[in-house]
């Protein structure tokens, strides 16, 4: 009879203990050697193939009784595997749970990997009138229903050469929740250069969380981030950032471009962002943007190396008590946690959207101003037809996706790496999916590190990082949340 296993990956905690993770439900599962043995062997068995192949390693008896032990709970089975199921995702009803308004077309930067084309995204450089931003956040609202939460950020170019239309967009946005009853995070995603305190005092008002850029220490941030001139943007970032520290309300994060440059530097990044004062670190690889072919394979293997070492030096923290973390790994760790298993990447195009300066709605930021992913207008509303791409690239349509463990957890990955590889979105980056896996495979290790440590260290853990879900807002529409039961 055969005997068919959990749909799992198996690999090494930090320290060589034997791990498996459960596609299906997020699950990690501590293993004795001779289960990790037997369950390496494959995914449809028999008691008869375990044995003889096993049979130099272990007794008979030892290897019956781990068989049936595997049996007893659930992760060997004479049935195949459930297969993971997702609701019917209904393009016409689906809800907004995010949207993005690129406020500025314009920057006072010249960065040397900038995806936007100098902040204009190769178009005039302009600032969205404050018409487009109310009808903008009119459109949020309206299709927010059912949602328990939402996210509004801001972008750009750089956004703050538009303060003031911004300004006013957070107070009408605020004003509507308030009316509405209804919940509203703030991100504005910044250059960090024109920040003044009547600013902060504003934003502080409102909970607003600043994304600043900022790539490391100076030699590093400022060989790519340079003001119009050619000089460097790195005093000035460093000095708007210690000024906003100082307002509690004010969630600071800072997100890095990784490049060819900076890979090997991992550690020494985080450092520096930790010296500052700043613990809410999203570090981002460069992607292929004109003549910049964005990292090699090697280079996210020294990208690689360094979140693993960041993330054990995350955990020998614990002991001292200090709660920090890349972002990068947080992410996964809180998704495994909770048993979250994402059906997209982001929601981008489905229920997350990026509105431009004269109202064009496009999936995300990355994609604005390239006319084939032009889903509508925000006064005329969104084409259907034009977001179909989106609704049928889950990650269960998907071919480069379907055998990959971490398809859940990953979600597809992000359609504007995979487009620069494939204009249809039908083949994956390969060097983003490896490196993703690996962040997960972090994540994963980190969490069975944790489970070592007792329950109570979990939930004192996850307590202090609930707050960084807040990052990733996810709609019920693109989620599945594991219950109790399944888990």
């Amino acid at each position: 009879m055969d005997i068919y296993r959990r749909d799992l990956h198996l690999l090494r905690g930090f320290e060589g203990e034997h791990i498996a993770f459960d596609v299906a439900s997020s699950r990690v599962i501590y293993l004795n050697e001779i289960a990790y043995r037997i369950l390496g062997l494959g995914p449809v068995l028999t008691k008869n193939s375990i044995i003889e192949s096993l049979k130099d390693a272990y007794t008979r008896d030892s290897l019956t009784d781990a068989i049936d032990e595997l049996i007893k709970s659930s992760i060997l089975s004479e049935f195949p595997p459930t297969v993971v199921s997702f609701e019917k995702v209904d393009p016409n009803t689906v809800a907004c749970g995010g949207i993005s308004f690129n406020v500025s077309h314009n920057c006072n930067m010249r960065c040397g990997y900038c995806f936007g084309g100098g902040g204009s995204y190769n178009g005039p450089a302009v600032n969205m009138p404050l018409s487009v931003l109310r009808a903008g956040i009119d459109y949020f609202f309206k299709n927010r229903e059912n949602t328990k939460n939402g996210c509004i950020n801001f972008f750009g170019g750089e956004p703050f050469l538009n303060w003031e239309v911004m300004r006013e967009g957070i107070k009408y946005a605020q004003k509507m929740a308030d009316d509405k009853d209804v919940a509203v995070t703030f991100t504005i995603t910044t250059n960090g250069t024109l920040i003044t305190n009547p600013m902060l005092e504003f934003l502080n008002k409102f909970d607003v969380k600043l994304v600043f850029s900022l790539d490391g220490p100076i030699d590093i941030h400022d060989r790519e981030r340079k003001f119009r001139d050619g000089t460097g943007t790195y005093n000035a970032v460093e000095k708007n950032i210690l000024s906003t520290l100082k307002y509690p309300n004010i969630a600071v994060q800072i997100r890095p471009t990784i490049t060819s440059h900076s890979c090997g530097r991992i550690d020494e990044i985080f450092a520096h962002f930790r010296k500052l004062g700043v613990d809410r670190v999203h570090m981002a690889p460069e992607c292929a943007y004109g003549s910049r072919p964005g990292l090699s394979q090697e280079e996210y293997g020294l990208f690689e190396e360094g979140l693993e070492n960041l993330t054990k030096n995350m955990l020998d923290a614990l002991d001292r008590h200090e709660y920090w973390g890349a972002l990068n790994i947080l992410k996964f760790l809180n998704m495994i946690y909770c048993g979250i298993l994402h059906r997209y990447y982001c929601g981008a195009g489905v229920s997350v959207v990026s509105v431009s300066p004269d109202g064009s709605i496009y999936p995300c930021p990355r994609f604005t101003g390239i006319e084939s992913f032009l889903l509508g207008n925000i006064f005329s509303g969104i084409k259907k037809e034009k977001q179909k791409v989106f609704f049928d690239n889950d990650v269960q349509s998907r071919s480069d996706c379907s055998d990959c463990w971490a398809r859940y957890v990953c979600g597809g990955g992000c359609s504007y790496m995979h487009w620069k590889t494939d204009p249809t979105l039908k083949r994956n980056d390969s060097n983003w999916c490896d490196w993703t896996r690996k962040c997960i495979e972090l994540a994963i290790q980190a969490y069975a590190k944790l489970q070592e440590k007792g329950q109570d260290r979990i939930k004192e853990y996850f307590a202090r990082y609930m707050p960084f879900l807040d990052d990733f807002p996810d709609s019920l529409y693109i989620s599945k949340v594991i219950s109790n039961r399944e888990r």
